[in-house]
């Protein structure tokens, strides 16, 4: 017993040297492995300090540039504008259901109008001031001082703000034309009622019932068109093609004209040559609109640093990754499609 407590004794006295000869004797200055572990520590925070407020400072300076906020305020703006239009016409389709007079009806037209330009403008004041909002909320401190600075090393703000703005390029441009599609046919309709043939405004009613009656279905055919139309003018702009716009307005003319012509041959075919004289007044011009502004403002977030990939090379490159977490390709095999398509 007294032999197996020296050999304890003995282990534990060096082990205590061992230790101490570990941390006091190979550390530089006397330092402990405990405080220079605890310095380290204290120096990655620090430099994780320094790098988010450097990252920060240059995203709140550079995140929303005068072009982008333009860019990203008049698409929310026509958003706001066109939902507004499209309530007056639901509004005004449920107020003859219930009343079953057609009296007011033409002030339901005359008030989306207004709706829609007071919704325009009231947005496109708000809309820097919301996108602004969005991107202190985006990048507000957690707490968590690694988990913010990987936010920022992985999205900047002003990528982040580059896709706020370019989310909205579909629907900026769908609704609009849509409401354009089913207001302004009767709009036109109203204006020369009122300035040629006398009518007054209340007794336009009747012939929006008319009208609804024999080629309803023509301006959803317009309105159809119109939703392929900014799908299609997204995805040339997408793959670098040339952007249609009169042309394609044309065509969808052509079809809504069609669509009318199903009553129209019973009635002398007389819808059809209004709906041609109506729709050759703003279809072109509309589609042409479309194309052109997309354009425009994709070449103003592309300048910004927008990056847009390819539909096809999305779709080969995902093609690709599959077949190589398959096993199927190399590496080598498996990047090769994505840099033949972006060389």
């Amino acid at each position: 017993m007294r032999t197996l407590r020296l050999a304890r004794s003995k282990v534990k006295d060096l082990l205590t040297s061992s230790m101490k000869t570990l941390m006091d004797g190979h550390q530089p200055r006397g330092r402990s492995l405990l405080a220079e572990r605890h310095t380290v520590y204290r120096d990655h925070l620090y430099a994780a300090r320094c790098r988010q407020q450097q990252l920060s400072r240059e995203g709140s300076s550079e995140a929303a540039p005068p072009e982008l906020i333009r860019v990203y305020a008049r698409r929310v703006a026509r958003i706001w504008g066109a939902s507004f239009g499209l309530a007056g016409l639901l509004a005004m389709v449920f107020h003859f259901l219930v009343t079953m007079n057609e009296r007011a009806l033409s002030l339901y037209i005359v008030g989306a109008w207004l709706a829609m330009g007071v919704a325009y403008l009231a947005v496109r004041l708000l809309a820097p001031t919301l996108l602004r909002w969005r991107l202190r909320r985006a990048y507000a401190t957690s707490g968590d001082i690694f988990f913010d600075l990987g936010r920022l090393e992985d999205q900047t703000p002003r990528d982040f703000a580059l896709a706020t703005a370019h989310r909205y390029e579909r629907l900026g441009f769908q609704l609009p034309l849509v409401a354009l599609a089913l207001l302004a046919p009767l709009s036109i309709h109203l204006g020369v009622a009122l300035a040629f043939l006398g009518l007054s405004i209340s007794g336009f009613g009747t012939w929006i019932l008319t009208s609804a009656a024999l080629v309803g279905h023509a301006h959803l055919t317009l309105a159809l068109f119109a939703v392929f139309h900014v799908v299609r003018v997204q995805r040339e702009l997408d793959t670098g093609t040339r952007v249609t716009g009169a042309s394609r307005g044309l065509i969808a003319l052509l079809w809504t004209v069609g669509a009318s012509a199903i009553p129209g041959v019973v009635l002398l075919c007389v819808p059809p040559l209004l709906v041609a004289l109506t729709g050759l007044l703003f279809v072109p011009w509309a589609f042409h609109w479309v194309g052109a502004a997309a354009q425009a403002e994709r070449a103003t977030l592309v300048d910004l640093g927008l990056v847009v990939e390819s539909p096809s090379a999305s779709a080969n490159g995902s093609c690709f990754r599959e077949l190589r977490s398959c096993g199927l390709v190399g590496e080598r095999e498996a990047s090769a499609p994505d840099q033949n398509l972006t060389a």
